[in-house]
C-alpha cells in the first residue's frame, strides 16, 4: 500500500506551524529551488508518496510520530495553563495599581477639600 510518507518533518510538528487565521489552515513554507513563498496543508507538505514501506511507516509512528505528538500536546497545555496563570497575575496586579492610584488619588483630593 502506498502512502504519503513524511520524509523530513512529521505532521505532528508540521501542523504546530499552520496559519490559524487562514481558513485551511495552511503551513506557509519557501521553495529553495523557485524561492518561492508558497501555502500546503501540513498532510501534504514534505511527503513522498511510497517513501516508506508499510512496515517503516508503521516504525516511525509507533516509535517517534505518535509519541512525539503526545509529547507535544502535554507541553501545549502546560504552556497554557501558565499563560493564563501568569496573566491572571499580571492582570491581578495591574487592578491592584489602579486601585492604590485611585485610593491615593482620593486621598489627594480630599486634602484640598
Amino acid at each position: 500500500m502506498n502512502i504519503n510518507s513524511h520524509i523530513q518533518l512529521p505532521n505532528c510538528v508540521l501542523r504546530n506551524f499552520r496559519d490559524e487565521t487562514d481558513p485551511e489552515k495552511k503551513v506557509w513554507y519557501l521553495d529553495v529551488q523557485t524561492g518561492d513563498i508558497l501555502r500546503k496543508s501540513s498532510k501534504k507538505l514534505g511527503t513522498c508518496k511510497g517513501y516508506y514501506s508499510e512496515t517503516g511507516e508503521r516504525f516511525w509512528a509507533e516509535n517517534i510520530e505518535n509519541p512525539l505528538s503526545i509529547i507535544t500536546r502535554k507541553i501545549q497545555k502546560t504552556v497554557q495553563v501558565k499563560y493564563r496563570a501568569c496573566r491572571f497575575l499580571l492582570m491581578t496586579q495591574m487592578y491592584a495599581n489602579v486601585i492604590s492610584r485611585l485610593r491615593l488619588s482620593e486621598a489627594k483630593w480630599r486634602r484640598m477639600k
